[in-house]
C-alpha cells in the first residue's frame, strides 16, 4: 500500500508541475528458533527475504552478520530470496538490506547446534517523483481523491 503526498515544487512552474512523494512501506524481520539434533559448536541461520509489498522473493539482498561491530560474515540471497550461514554459537547483530529498500536489523543469540528461521520482509524507501502536466490542479484533486479511497479502504474499522 502506498500513499502519495503532494510537496510543493521550487523547481519547477508550479502551474505545471506536481511534486509526488510515495511514501514506502517499514521492513521488519521475523526470527524463530528450533533445536537440531546434532553436536556441532556451530548454529545455522536459514532465511528468506522478501518484498513486503508484494511478498516476492528479493534476489541479491545483502546479509551481514556481525559481532562487536566488526563484520564476520556477509552473504547475498538467491534468485528465490534464500540465504544460509553456518555460524558458531554467539550473540550477533543481522542486518539485512537492498538497494530502494528500507534496512532491517535484529539481535540473535546463536546456541550450538540450533537452526535460526529467519523472515525479513524489507519495505521500499520513500520516493520523490516530479510531474509535468498541462492541469496539475486537476491531477491533485485526483490524487487526493485516491488517497481517500485508500484510507477508507484500509484504515476503516
Amino acid at each position: 500500500m502506498l500513499f502519495l503526498l503532494l510537496s510543493s515544487c521550487s523547481v519547477f512552474n508550479r502551474k505545471r508541475s506536481v511534486c509526488l512523494n510515495v511514501v514506502g512501506l517499514p521492513s521488519e524481520i521475523t526470527i524463530e528458533k528450533e533445536k537440531i539434533q546434532n553436536r556441532s559448536q556451530n548454529g545455522w541461520l536459514e532465511g528468506l527475504v522478501l518484498n513486503r509489498e508484494d511478498s516476492l522473493p528479493l534476489e541479491n539482498a545483502s546479509i551481514k552478520i556481525i559481532q562487536e561491530e566488526a563484520l564476520l560474515y556477509q552473504q547475498a540471497t538467491d534468485s528465490l530470496g534464500r540465504f544460509q550461514l553456518e555460524i558458531p554459537a554467539g550473540t550477533y547483530q543481522i542486518t539485512v538490506y537492498r538497494d530502494f529498500f528500507r534496512i532491517v536489523k535484529d539481535s540473535l543469540l546463536v546456541l550450538a547446534g540450533q537452526k535460526i528461521l529467519i523472515s525479513a520482509y524489507l519495505g521500499n524507501e520513500d520516493l520523490d517523483i516530479f510531474y509535468e502536466t498541462r492541469s496539475a490542479g486537476l491531477l491533485k484533486k485526483q490524487i487526493k481523491l485516491q488517497n481517500q479511497k485508500r484510507k477508507t479502504h484500509y484504515f476503516s474499522n
